[in-house]
């Protein structure tokens, strides 16, 4: 689900920035070209509109322009981070799911093991008695005769 969330967001976000970007520059072009007209045809009152306005327009301008491509910079690189812990948190569950693995298996072949050790012992034993009752059958024979 959060997948597709993701991708819905992504996608609204892309439809948004396509829209607010051209429109801001558009409306940012369109005064610059009105002004300049106005500049050319009327030169005193362009000035005096520049002087209404004053400086910190145009520079509030160029502020918008500059911050939001900084932003939009700045969306991109979260992006990436988030992307890459993503990433991250999946190579770690393969990681941890492989780790349970092997753990197990290691587990499966101590118990095999520790099988056949008591298989192997039981064989020493049982061999060790017959050697015993062998011995003891030897024995007797050999003082006997």
């Amino acid at each position: 689900m959060t997948e597709i969330s993701t991708a819905v967001g992504e996608a609204m976000g892309k439809w948004i920035r396509g829209l607010i970007y051209p429109g801001v520059a558009g409306a940012i072009i369109a005064i610059l070209l009105t002004y300049m007209q106005l500049l050319k045809t009327n030169p005193t009152a362009g000035t005096d509109l520049l002087k209404g306005w004053g400086p910190g327009f145009v520079l509030g301008l160029l502020a918008l322009v500059v911050v939001g491509v900084f932003l939009d910079k700045m969306v991109d690189a979260q992006r990436a981070g988030v992307e890459a812990q993503q990433k991250v948190a999946v190579a770690l569950t393969q990681l941890a799911e492989r780790d349970d693995r092997d753990r197990d298996r290691m587990v499966t072949e101590t118990q095999y093991m520790a099988q056949r050790m008591d298989q192997t012992h039981a064989l020493v034993t049982s061999v060790s008695a017959q050697l015993s009752r062998i011995e003891m059958k030897l024995g007797t024979k050999s003082t006997g005769d």
